[in-house]
């Protein structure tokens, strides 16, 4: 009897030990449950990009500082660098820098999203809007005003029709910007002229399965035949979803950017910064862009790239006088007819005043 008493004791105790390292093996499984879920949150938790300026510095744009830059880079303390981002055909500022913004916040880039504007007579395309590149000017200068901006780092980026836009102006843009990327588009430049004064890099994202890859190549040949610098980054049998999937693929704009961060403005000159273009060259610079801007093409659908045609007169490079002329004026016999009428209008006028005084003083 003493036995079996001693042996139920025994049995109840160590019942009661297994029951209690069995709450502990809960206890911890729990815990570290919870500890696992907390970090999936906060991976998933998206990545602060800093602050977002909607309808800045121009309607329907979007500009995005980064953490911790703005209240530095406003006092004037610090330059930042900036990339500008063109949306392809008929879509959003907003949609078209969302791959870039992660990337941009966690190297303290400034990015700069204009919307091609319709109350300037875009119709979504910028490729076909096609504006002088003088367009930019009074934006980066309220950028730089407002924010701070270094002029030797400031990029230019285009999705689909925002590429072909880059394509189309790449003559002018020497000057403004240090480097651009293609992603999934291209257009042949407006003229065979390569630049005088600075060199201007380019970074190609495109798929050879894409319907309109030639124009692609064709914005390529400008740079090859200039001679500069160009990485040719060719997606096989990738399409224009491909493209896209290839520059929102994890890592691709960071890489692209380290790219961009190499390359700094290199000019045999000195150029004045964007202010400066803005006050000085905007006139000259609307002069010249007139013909171009009224390109016309054909498109096959939202993200297409099409040929463009130049309408117009081509403008020639303003003198000394900041003037802008055209060359079916410039230098012809018609106006040295009209200069020499102009003269002998003026002797005449002249004559007339010398005797009308005469005459009146008898």
């Amino acid at each position: 009897m003493e036995l079996q008493r001693k042996l139920t004791l025994l049995a109840h105790q160590r019942s009661g030990g297994a029951v209690f390292v069995a709450l502990c093996f809960a206890f911890a499984l729990t815990s570290l449950t919870s500890l696992t879920s907390i970090a999936r949150e906060a991976a998933a938790a998206p990545t602060p990009v800093g602050e977002r300026k909607k309808d800045f510095p121009c309607k329907g744009c979007l500009t995005i500082v980064p953490p911790g830059l703005a209240a530095g880079a406003e006092a004037g303390v610090k330059k930042a660098p900036l990339l500008v981002v063109l949306h392809g055909d008929y879509s959003t500022a907003a949609a078209d820098v969302a791959p870039w913004e992660k990337a941009a916040a966690a190297r303290g880039i400034v990015l700069f999203a204009p919307l091609c504007p319709k109350a300037e007579g875009c119709t979504g395309r910028w490729w076909e809007w096609a504006p002088p590149v003088t367009w930019f000017d009074p934006h980066l200068a309220t950028l730089d005003a407002t924010i701070g901006i270094d002029h030797d780092r400031t990029w230019l980026a285009g999705w689909s029709g925002g590429a072909s836009y880059i394509g189309y102006r790449a003559p002018d843009l020497e000057s403004r910007f240090a480097a651009v990327v293609f992603a999934g588009g291209g257009v042949g430049a407006h003229t065979a002229a390569c630049p005088k004064t600075c060199k201007l890099p380019a970074y190609f994202l495109v798929g050879d399965a894409n319907p309109f890859h030639g124009y692609a190549k064709d914005a390529r040949a400008w740079f090859d035949g200039c001679g500069e610098e160009v990485v040719w980054d060719l997606l096989p049998k990738k399409n224009h979803a491909g493209e896209r999937a290839a520059l929102e693929a994890a890592g691709k704009t960071g890489e692209l950017l380290d790219w961009l961060g190499a390359r700094q403005l290199q000019c045999a000159i000195a150029v004045p910064d964007a202010g400066a273009g803005a006050d000085a060259g905007a006139g000259a610079g609307a002069g010249a862009g007139a013909g171009a801007g009224a390109g016309a093409g054909t498109d096959a659908g939202p993200g297409a790239d099409a040929a463009l045609t130049e309408a117009g007169p081509s403008a020639v490079a303003p003198g000394r006088c900041g003037c802008t002329t055209s060359e079916s004026a410039q230098g012809s016999p018609f106006s040295s007819l009209l200069s020499l009428a102009t003269i002998a209008s003026l002797a005449r006028t002249r004559s007339r005043r010398r005797y009308f005084f005469k005459a009146s003083r008898l």
